[in-house]
């Protein structure tokens, strides 16, 4: 039978039994060191700095007239009509 050991990280005590479970727990501390996973939620109004990787699109049935929110809008080379409600076409050229 293999020795048991155990392993603390941030509170959590891991019983470690070989290798594998060792590589685990260190994937573990990886995770809680504070780095987010690829895949989560975030209320918008938490955000209070930085730049967006991607594109940014507001809710198209959530636009309020005079209000001031976030607003979809593009560049377009000739005078055209916007697609959603709350769009702003810049016509250029």
């Amino acid at each position: 039978m293999a020795e048991m050991k155990t392993l603390t990280i941030n509170g959590t005590t891991y019983n470690v039994v070989d290798e594998t479970a060792r590589t685990a727990a260190a994937n573990a501390q990886s995770t809680a060191s504070g780095k987010a996973n690829a895949s989560h939620t975030q209320a918008a109004s938490t955000i209070t700095a930085g730049t967006f990787a991607g594109q940014v699109v507001a809710k198209s049935n959530a636009q309020t007239p005079g209000t001031s929110l976030l607003r979809n809008s593009k560049l377009v080379s000739a005078d055209t009509n916007p697609s959603n409600d709350g769009e702003i076409n810049w016509t250029y050229g």
